[in-house]
């Protein structure tokens, strides 16, 4: 049986199967792009740029390694030639393999069935064009079932006036058929597809200036996404940005135009909540690219609107790297200044190896202390800015603050602004540029790093979904400062270590001298807690007195280990006599009865409505509790060997 891990990255949770795989899985794509065709009945582009945009992101950020890349353009697309390919692809593809198909061209139909038009298709015959009935038996021969098809051409015989776009389609009337919508034959349980556009749109090709190159609006849009979202992105988490992406593209460059085209999603569940290119048992790794280097100074592909943070770390490897260990790293790096895309960093270690392309990891978040309050400067236009303020107040836990002036550095500034006829609000940190993050486990143990957004079309909408991750961090800071007073019995709380490194399995000690039920939570360094113990349960787990238990994870087949980024870590036990529901919402209008107490640093929440009932909390007087704090350092692996040098 494999024995599962919890990995904890900053005492962040995430699954892995612990055991090996003797099969390094791999990444392979064919990437065909078509601008202008031999027959002279189809309409022609100049020569499209789709898949050398697409080749690079995909190798510098997404891991495709340049001997697994294979491009065709113009006129070396044949349909003989991408046949040859896909059949190529299709002999080295192993169970584990990721596998990417990549068409940029014009689309025909023939029947109820889309086709797409190599360079050598004819205007009069869909004979040579490669059907999608050829697709599916591609995707079917596949020994793997992760496979992406993108598909940047409609199907539609649209024609336009406007001189700088054109539509994908075969621009030739009458001849191969009316498009009609249709059931995909593409084995959606095998494959996930990506289409520019519905089949009644136009997928829309822009033409350069000088008119010598064209690239697809749905490319251009899809490469800028792929750059800069995090690797846990899902297919339809990707189709949701594009689609809002593309509409907002068309509308600004072509304002006087009445374009539509909305990007199409198709799969199964489980496909389409598949992470981008995945190769399975072979998770993406994360990292950044460096774009430029300037004496002591680096440049990274990603800034605010990716989360970076300033003070942030980052190890260095070489450009195709993949093996992100000490054996391979070339130096180390240190955020300075973040601005909106990029992000400036100053050379720690290795000044002389690093160069652009290089890979960039994440190892160690900036240190900060949580121990402070909920302090809250907005910025919003009236009269929405009067009505957030009027809302924040009746949370009753966070401070408001009257403009910037007063700002201390664990403070907060929301922004908001208007956005497609609604409101976006984003949570900042007191510089005003470095958005906060928040981190979400799921229920099987995936971690994603978010940065702190609402949408909606009124304040209150705002709100409703800012409060969970405000309940979140004021419980972070209140219980690194919550003491009880008059305790009645003892909780002792510590880990095995003092310091941990990357790849460190994770203990928790804890005893009572009394019976109790037993509540531990992690205070990652992005300030968000998580409930460790009882893992995914609202029900209360009682420990005995005088005994010591060791924490290694949820269950003897799930284990914590240290994973980056990493930084100041935090553990919380709190012991109660009766009991007490593990959530956290729950837990701190708990801990606002307990301020009735006398308990400082805990005063209630105003507006929550709580499950338990709130007479049963009062009973709860200080000698039927108490907490234990803790604290530790991790690192990632070569930053900890060379501290103990």
């Amino acid at each position: 049986m494999r024995r599962k891990r919890l990995m904890l990255r900053g005492l962040l949770i995430l699954m892995m199967l612990a055991s090996g795989y003797a099969y390094t899985a791999e990444r392979y794509a064919l990437l065909v792009s078509v601008g202008a065709y031999r027959d002279p009945e189809i309409s022609n582009l100049p020569p499209s740029e789709d898949a050398d945009l697409l080749a690079r992101v995909l190798r510098d950020r997404w891991g495709f390694k340049a001997e697994n890349l294979f491009i065709l353009k113009e006129e070396q697309a044949t349909k003989s030639a991408i046949m040859a390919k896909l059949q190529a692809i299709a002999q080295r593809v192993q169970p584990d393999d990721a596998v990417l198909f990549f068409f940029s061209g014009h689309g025909g139909t023939t029947s109820q069935h889309f086709t797409l038009c190599p360079w050598d298709a004819q205007a009069r015959s869909a004979d040579s064009d490669i059907t999608e009935a050829e697709l599916a038996r591609w995707v079917q021969e596949l020994k793997t079932t992760n496979v992406t098809i993108i598909l940047d051409c409609c199907f539609e015989k649209i024609t336009t006036k406007a001189p700088q776009i054109r539509p994908k389609a075969i621009g030739f009337a009458g001849v191969r058929g009316s498009p009609k919508p249709h059931t995909l034959s593409i084995p959606a349980e095998r494959a996930v597809l990506l289409k520019a556009s519905q089949e009644d749109e136009q997928a829309m090709q822009e033409i350069s200036a000088e008119g010598d190159a064209s690239y697809g609006v749905f490319t251009y849009n899809l490469v800028s996404a792929l750059r800069t979202v995090p690797p846990e992105t899902t297919y339809r988490q990707l189709v949701e940005r594009l689609r809002s992406d593309v509409i907002q593209y068309i509308h600004s460059v072509w304002p006087s135009e009445h374009f539509i085209q909305t990007p199409r999603l198709a799969g199964s569940e489980q496909q389409q909540n598949r992470r981008l290119f995945e190769a399975n048992g072979k998770p993406l790794p994360p990292y950044r690219r460096i774009t430029r280097v300037d004496g002591d100074k680096v440049e990274l592909d990603a800034g605010e609107s990716a989360g970076v943070l300033s003070g942030s770390r980052y190890a260095i490897y070489p450009p195709e790297e993949e093996v992100f260990d000490d054996s391979h790293r070339l130096g180390l790096i240190e955020v300075i200044e973040v601005r909106q895309a990029v992000a400036v960093a100053r050379i720690v270690e290795g000044q002389e190896r690093i160069i652009p392309n290089c890979r960039a990891r994440l190892i160690q978040y900036p240190d900060f202390n949580l121990a402070s309050k909920c302090r809250l400067s907005i910025e919003a236009p009236e009269p929405q800015l009067t009505e957030l303020r009027n809302a924040v107040r009746q949370l009753g836990f966070i401070e408001l603050i009257d403009g910037s002036d007063h700002l201390q550095p664990r403070d907060w500034v929301l922004k908001v602004r208007s956005s497609d006829g609604g409101l976006q609000a984003t949570l900042y940190e007191s510089d005003g540029k470095t958005p906060v993050q928040r981190v979400e486990v799921t229920d099987n143990g995936d971690v994603r790093t978010l940065i702190v957004t609402a949408t909606g079309t009124t304040v209150d909408a705002l709100i409703q979904q800012m409060r969970p991750v405000w309940i979140n961090f004021y419980a972070a800071r209140t219980l690194l400062n919550l003491k009880n007073s008059d305790p009645r019995f003892k909780i002792e709380l510590r880990t095995d270590k003092e310091r941990y490194q990357e790849g460190d399995y994770f203990k928790v000690h804890v005893k009572s001298d009394t019976d109790c039920y037993l509540i531990l939570i992690a205070i990652d360094p992005t300030g968000t807690p998580t409930v460790l113990h009882p893992w995914r349960t609202n029900q209360p787990q009682k420990v005995s007195g005088g005994k010591e238990y060791v924490f290694e994870g949820p269950s003897s087949e799930m284990k914590w280990v240290i994973k980056p980024p990493t930084g100041r870590e935090c553990l919380i036990a709190i012991a109660t006599l009766q009991e007490v529901s593990p959530n956290l919402e729950q837990l701190m209008q708990m801990l606002g009865q307990l301020n009735q107490a006398k308990v400082e640093s805990a005063p209630p929440l105003s507006g929550i409505k709580v499950v338990t009932p709130v007479r049963e909390l009062q009973r709860l007087s200080l000698d039927k509790w108490n907490i234990a704090v803790c604290h530790f350092l991790s690192t990632g692996k070569d930053e900890f060997e060379r501290k103990q040098e």
